[in-house]
């Protein structure tokens, strides 16, 4: 897959054919940084935080999407900001579309561990993969899905793979899956509640896994994962373009 994904990354550079502007003009994107320094979320196999995962991509795609000029991204300030109030911000800030950025974890039941750089830390590596998630009651649920597939097309097309484990019958999972081979489901997280815009949360990968977080700390990883989310946001903008002009 690595190799795959660099091959992608290469032929992909921001300001060629597929950075094309699209009619209707920019698509304003918040993207939200999950959790924060207090509340940090979840621990790799190597003992960080999942919070200076999701900081890093989040950042990388705001200063990477510069070079599209389809859209205008910008990162939410104030990681502490309640879960209620960062759609709300983006709402403020005239977004068109939320994106929530996270990193994965797995159920204590499939956690092992050892020994890292002196000390004990648990992993899993049972399970690999990103996943997508939107809220099944929201008003924007069409364009919502419409982004979500359009994100795991690109994923799939570049060689990333979908995690189903999040629909597996248990305690903190069993989420309706929408579209298994893009690894969409259904979850009413608080982002995607109350954010008045189509929303998207992405895991970005499980970090739990020790051979997915080594590739998630590869920068040429990362990038390709990247340049497919603009590429996604750039269809949606002509997508959107195209169905005003109907």
């Amino acid at each position: 897959m690595i190799l795959f994904a660099l091959m992608g990354a290469a032929g992909l550079l921001p300001g060629g054919a597929s950075a094309e502007p699209c009619p209707g003009g920019r698509l304003r994107v918040a993207i939200d940084i999950g959790h924060s320094k207090a509340v940090a979320g979840a621990t790799s196999a190597t003992g960080k935080t999942e919070y200076e995962f999701n900081k890093r991509f989040a950042d990388e795609l705001a200063e990477r999407g510069r070079a599209w000029p389809a859209v205008r991204l910008f990162v939410l300030p104030g990681a502490d900001l309640g879960l209620r109030d960062r759609p709300r911000q983006a709402a403020r800030r005239g977004a068109d579309l939320f994106l929530s950025i996270h990193h994965d974890s797995v159920q204590k039941k499939y956690r092992r561990y050892w020994q890292y750089e002196g000390r004990r830390l648990a992993y899993s590596d049972a399970f690999k993969g990103y996943s997508l998630f939107v809220w099944e009651r929201s008003a924007h649920l069409k364009d919502s899905i419409a982004i979500a597939t359009l994100i795991g097309s690109n994923l799939r097309s570049a060689g990333f793979s979908a995690t189903l484990h999040h629909a597996e019958p248990i305690a903190g999972e069993n989420r309706p899956l929408l579209n298994r081979e893009l690894g969409i489901y259904a979850a009413p997280f608080a982002v995607l509640r109350y954010a008045d815009m189509p929303a998207v949360l992405f895991e970005v990968g499980i970090i739990a896994n020790r051979a997915e977080e080594k590739e998630l700390e590869d920068p040429k990883v990362r990038a390709e994962m990247q340049i497919q989310l603009l590429s996604a946001f750039q269809e949606f903008c002509n997508r959107r373009t195209l169905a005003e002009e109907d």
